[in-house]
């Protein structure tokens, strides 16, 4: 009886089937091709965000864009800082975005969380003359808007002014186009402090010249897209408790406070 059942298959001395043998092969080979695509991939952060940055851009951002309807890749974007400030700050991107939309100024002006605030970004062609820093009739329309929006924050506000790598020409009266960006930034800072009072104490300019593109110069429409003007509302600064909130000028009162005869 003993020797009827040892090696049957209550025992541990059986043979797995033929077919283990051949899916246990393909299983290795499966396992050695994609450790090898995992060796030879590329993962660098930069390369991974840019086609990630360029679809969205495309599909929820209503970028000014130039006539033509061409979307070059963006090579830089940022979307707020991340935790509790960065949702807060994307909050505020989108109400602004939407405001914009409904002024009718989607194609002219555009909302971006930033890393260090909410940028109002608007092309250089929507304001300025080509290669010029006087401001045009048709720029007090976006202007407006911006000094709006702006208007109802307390934070402080930088305008930064950008161009493409064109080379200025030789009658230009801005030498290089680091001049030509912190005429154009001044300009526009001139005209929301004088046309639109807001507080001089809460505004500054920087010109970055060529140096920040967000496309690629291959076309006419990627020189098209550096060329621009972003107004900044910045973030609170670093190591405050507020970090990374914009702040409301008009707070809402709450619901549970009572105002006597006397004001108090």
């Amino acid at each position: 009886m003993s020797r009827r059942h040892k090696g049957g298959h209550g025992g541990g001395g059986g043979h797995a089937p033929l077919w283990m043998v051949s899916w246990a092969d393909m299983a290795t080979l499966l396992m050695c091709f994609f450790v090898l695509m995992v060796a030879f991939a590329d993962f660098s952060k930069e390369k991974m965000h840019q086609p990630i940055s360029s679809i969205q851009v495309a599909l929820t951002r209503p970028w000014p864009f130039p006539a033509g309807g061409f979307v070059p890749p963006i090579i830089q974007a940022g979307y707020g800082r991340p935790g509790k400030g960065g949702e807060k700050l994307k909050e505020e991107e989108a109400k602004v975005q939407d405001r914009i939309r409904r002024a009718g100024l989607e194609h002219q002006l555009s909302a971006r969380a930033e890393p260090d605030g909410l940028a109002l970004v608007t092309l250089s062609s929507v304001l300025f003359p080509e290669r010029r820093a006087e401001l045009k009739p048709e720029a007090y329309g976006p202007l407006g808007k911006i000094a709006e929006i702006v208007n109802e924050y307390q934070n402080k506000v930088r305008v930064e002014g950008h161009t493409s790598s064109a080379t200025p020409e030789a009658s230009s009266p801005y030498p290089t186009n680091w001049e030509l960006s912190g005429a154009r930034a001044s300009a526009v800072l001139r005209y929301l402090v004088e046309r639109h009072q807001i507080d001089p104490k809460r505004m500054s300019y920087s010109g970055y010249g060529s140096q920040h593109p967000r496309a690629e110069e291959t076309s006419p429409a990627g020189r098209a897209l550096n060329d621009r003007i972003e107004i900044k509302l910045l973030m609170v600064e670093q190591g405050s408790e507020e970090e990374g909130i914009l702040r409301i000028r008009h707070e809402e009162i709450p619901g549970d406070t009572e105002v006597g005869p006397s004001g108090k």
